[in-house]
């Protein structure tokens, strides 16, 4: 009786746990970036660019999500002004800078390549510098999978050429 007992709490624990990881594979890349304190003025800066929509039902993407630490470093009168709504088209331009179309892209993979052509339709140059991948300059960190995508968290603001 007492394995019997066993047996059904472990089976239901693993029923629970492979719910739960099923809905985080679930979530878009807006939703994890909401979900994340870490990005919480990047979230804010898609909502205000319009890109929502597009960062939760578009397939397939990468996103070099800078941190809040990453905003931190612009001028806080640069910031205020790309958030403006008369300044979306130049917020559209930064943000699509930080996403490149294909999924599933991996750290190895970023590695292997010398350049990604961004959504708004500038280069992004890839590099190792002393053991640390960067895109633009910027220091790529941890790595999290979404449901339409991958992102990658960036120390900088990486701006169009």
């Amino acid at each position: 009786m007492k394995n019997t007992y066993l047996g059904i709490v472990v089976v239901a624990l693993a029923t629970f746990v492979g719910q739960a990881a099923l809905a985080v594979e679930s979530r878009d890349l807006l939703s994890i970036a909401k979900s994340k304190p870490q990005f919480s003025t990047l979230a804010k800066a898609i909502e205000a660019a319009g890109l929502a929509g597009t960062l939760q039902t578009g397939k397939g993407f990468t996103l070099f999500a800078p941190t809040n630490d990453a905003f931190a470093k612009l001028p806080a009168a640069d910031l205020e002004m790309l958030l403006k709504p008369e300044n979306k088209d130049k917020l559209v331009a930064v943000l699509t800078h930080h996403l490149v179309e294909g999924r599933g892209r991996t750290g190895d993979e970023l590695r292997r390549k010398r350049e990604f052509r961004s959504v708004q339709g500038s280069a992004i140059d890839m590099a190792l510098v002393r053991g640390n991948l960067r895109a633009d300059g910027a220091k790529v960190g941890s790595e999290i999978d979404a449901s339409n995508g991958t992102i990658f968290s960036v120390d900088s603001v990486m701006l169009p050429n």
